[in-house]
C-alpha cells in the first residue's frame, strides 16, 4: 500500500519506488553495507514475486503474488 501511495500520490516512478523500499531503506537503517541489494557479500534476504512486471507490485492491491521468500540465504517460504 505504501508503494502504491508513493507512486500515485507523490508521483514517483516505479524505479524510484523500488529503490525507496530496497537500497534507500537499507541506507536509512544504517545497513547499506550488507542489505538493500542483490550483491555478492550482502545479506540474502529477498522475495520472488509471481509477476510479469515489477510495476504490478505497486499498482495491484489485494493480490497475493508471493512466490518465494529467502531469508539469510535459505528458502523460508515457497508457493508451488
Amino acid at each position: 500500500m505504501i508503494m502504491n501511495m508513493a507512486a500515485v500520490l507523490f508521483r514517483l516512478t516505479p524505479e524510484e519506488v523500488w529503490a525507496g523500499v530496497t537500497c534507500h531503506a537499507a541506507k536509512a537503517l544504517g545497513r547499506e553495507a550488507s542489505h538493500g541489494q542483490l550483491k555478492v557479500g550482502y545479506q540474502a534476504d529477498f522475495v520472488v514475486w509471481n509477476a510479469v512486471d515489477p510495476v504490478e507490485m505497486i499498482y495491484e492491491q489485494g493480490s497475493q503474488p508471493l512466490y518465494m521468500r529467502v531469508y539469510q540465504g535459505n528458502i523460508s517460504h515457497h508457493n508451488s
